[in-house]
């Protein structure tokens, strides 16, 4: 559950997943923090301590890893993990269990395979920035 947004020093740049400018920092718990999503609710690497790490983790993503994991889906684009779950709670999302980044969130009126195929359809660089 996010405390509160967060205005940081370091620009943000767009939804890898969206392509929405509508992102920010958010403190999940007490020092950490995360950019996420206001459109699909993919968010980023929690980070401890300064919220510009957030931003720095969020804005280094890697959209471009093409190697599939075991649920067919790409690697993390924050880590470059391939640790990655398929959740059903409050909707279908990809999760990295390396750095607990999320991809889009969809109602449970869309199917798992929807969840992989956002997850997997990534917008390519150069995004803008947010701001």
């Amino acid at each position: 559950m996010t405390k509160n947004l967060h205005r940081c020093d370091t620009r943000i740049r767009q939804c890898l997943f969206c392509g929405s400018a509508n992102v920010g920092v958010d403190e999940l718990e007490e020092g950490e923090w995360h950019v996420a999503c206001r459109e699909c609710s993919a968010a980023g690497s929690a980070c401890m301590g300064d919220p510009d790490d957030a931003v720095r983790a969020w804005n280094a993503r890697r959209p471009g890893d093409a190697e599939k994991t075991g649920f067919d889906c790409r690697p993390c684009p924050f880590c470059g993990s391939k640790n990655l779950r398929i959740f059903e709670v409050d909707g279908w999302y990809v999760y990295c269990s390396t750095c607990d980044a999320t991809g889009p969130v969809f109602d449970e009126t869309q199917s798992e395979r929807h969840a992989i195929n956002m997850w997997n359809s990534r917008f390519e660089f150069p995004l803008g920035f947010a701001d």
